[in-house]
C-alpha cells in the first residue's frame, strides 16, 4: 500500500476546500487536497450551483467584502472572459455573482496547478484512524488502489463531515 505523510491535508475540494489548501501552502504547509469528484469546486460544479453569495453587502450599490482567494477565484473567472459584477435580487436586495461552471472548474485547475499543492481527484475517503480523537492517519482509495495519508493537520471540507464521522469525533 502506498503511503505519504504531509502537513495538512484536506478533505473536499470545493470552495472552502481550494482556499483551505492553498492557504495552508502559501504558509508553508506541504498539504494536500483530495476530492472525490473529478473536477474541484464542489456545488458550483459538480451540482451547478452557480451563483455565488456573500461577496457583497445587500442593497442597490454592493460593497466587495470578501477578497483575498475568492478574489483570486473571480479574477480568473473575469480573464477568462466572465462577466463577475454582482446580480441584485429585485426581493432581497442581495448581491449574487453568476458563473458558468466549465469556467469555474478551469479556474480552480489553474489556480491549484500554479499552487504547490498536491491534489487528487477521484479519490474517496474510507477510513479514518485517531488516537484520543486526535487524527494521525487517513486511508483513501483511487483508481490505483488504496493508501494513507499522515499529517500534522486535517481539514474536513467535505460538505458532509466525512472526515470527522468517520472519526468518530
Amino acid at each position: 500500500m502506498r503511503n505519504y505523510t504531509y502537513d495538512v491535508v484536506v478533505v473536499g475540494g470545493g470552495a472552502a476546500g481550494v482556499a483551505a489548501a492553498l492557504g495552508a501552502s502559501r504558509a508553508g504547509a506541504r498539504t494536500i487536497l483530495i476530492e472525490r469528484n473529478a473536477c474541484f469546486g464542489g456545488q458550483a460544479t459538480n451540482a451547478q450551483v452557480t451563483a455565488f453569495c456573500g461577496f457583497y453587502t445587500r442593497g442597490s450599490k454592493p460593497d466587495q467584502v470578501v477578497m483575498g482567494i475568492g478574489e483570486e477565484v473571480l479574477a480568473r473567472l473575469r480573464a477568462y472572459g466572465a462577466d463577475t459584477r454582482p446580480t441584485i435580487s429585485k426581493s432581497t436586495g442581495n448581491a449574487s455573482i453568476r458563473f458558468d461552471p466549465e469556467l469555474m472548474k478551469l479556474a480552480y485547475d489553474s489556480i491549484l496547478s500554479e499552487s504547490s499543492v498536491k491534489y487528487l481527484l477521484h479519490t474517496q475517503l474510507i477510513d479514518v484512524k485517531n488516537n484520543d480523537g486526535i487524527i494521525e492517519e487517513i486511508t483513501c482509495i483511487d483508481d490505483e488502489g488504496h493508501f494513507t495519508v499522515k499529517a500534522k493537520s486535517f481539514i474536513d471540507a467535505s460538505g458532509n463531515a466525512n472526515l470527522v464521522n468517520l472519526a468518530g469525533i
